[in-house]
C-alpha cells in the first residue's frame, strides 16, 4: 500500500511537469517561427520530452495548439483581472496601467503583438477547431472589457466603446508586427484615453 502511494504521487508530479515544459516549448517556438512553421518533433525536442510522453498529453499538434490558446487566454484574463481589481473605479487608470504593461514588456523583448491574431492567421481551413477557439477567446476578452465598463456607461455605450477598443488594439498589433514602430503603441495608448474620454460623456 505504501509502494503504491509513492508510485502514485510521483506519476501525479511527473504529468503536469511534462505537460507544461510542452506548453512552455510551443511557445517559444510559436512565437519565434509561427504556429505553422513549427513541428511537433521541435516542441518535442525542446521540452525534452519522448514522443510516448507527448501522445499522452495531446493526441496531435491541433490539441497542442488548443491547449496553448487556452493558457494564453488564461494568461490575458488573469492580467485584465488584476488591473480591474485594482482600478475598479478608475477606468482611465485602468487604461493607462494596462499600456504601461505593453510598453514594458516591449523593452524587455517580451512583447509579441496578439499571439491570437499570430496563429489564426497561420491557420488551414481544416483546422477549425482552433479557429472556433480564438473566436471564443475574441468574445471572452470583450466580454471581460464591457462587465468593466458597464459599471460606468449605459449599455450601448459599452457595446461601441468595446468595439472601437478592440478594433484600434488588433489593428495597431497588426501594424507593430509588420513595421516594429513602438510610435504605434504610442498612439494606441493616446486613442485608448480619448475613447474613454469621449463615451464618459455619457456616464450613467
Amino acid at each position: 500500500m505504501g509502494r503504491m502511494d509513492k508510485k502514485v504521487t510521483k506519476v501525479n508530479h511527473e504529468q503536469p511537469g511534462v505537460k507544461v515544459r510542452l506548453l512552455s516549448a510551443a511557445n517559444t517556438l510559436f512565437l519565434k517561427k509561427g504556429y505553422s512553421n513549427t513541428g511537433v518533433r521541435e516542441i518535442m525536442k525542446l521540452a525534452k520530452v519522448v514522443p510516448a510522453s507527448f501522445y499522452d498529453h495531446f493526441p496531435s499538434k491541433v490539441d497542442l495548439g488548443r491547449a496553448y490558446i487556452v493558457s494564453q487566454k488564461e494568461i490575458m484574463i488573469e492580467e485584465l483581472s488584476f488591473l480591474s481589481k485594482r482600478f475598479k473605479n478608475e477606468p482611465t487608470k485602468f487604461l493607462k496601467t494596462w499600456g504601461l504593461f505593453q510598453k514594458k514588456k516591449l523593452y524587455k523583448g517580451e512583447f509579441y503583438g496578439c499571439q491570437f491574431a499570430r496563429i489564426a492567421y497561420q491557420l488551414r481551413e481544416e483546422e477549425k477547431e482552433l479557429k472556433f477557439e480564438l473566436k471564443n477567446i475574441a468574445q471572452a476578452w470583450k466580454d471581460f472589457l464591457k462587465e468593466y465598463f458597464f459599471q460606468f456607461l449605459s449599455p450601448s455605450s459599452t457595446d461601441k466603446l468595446t468595439d472601437e477598443m478592440m478594433v484600434w488594439i488588433e489593428g495597431t498589433y497588426s501594424l507593430w508586427m509588420i513595421s516594429s514602430n513602438a510610435y504605434y503603441l504610442e498612439l494606441l495608448n493616446t486613442k485608448l484615453k480619448n475613447l474613454w474620454n469621449e463615451y464618459s460623456e455619457d456616464i450613467k
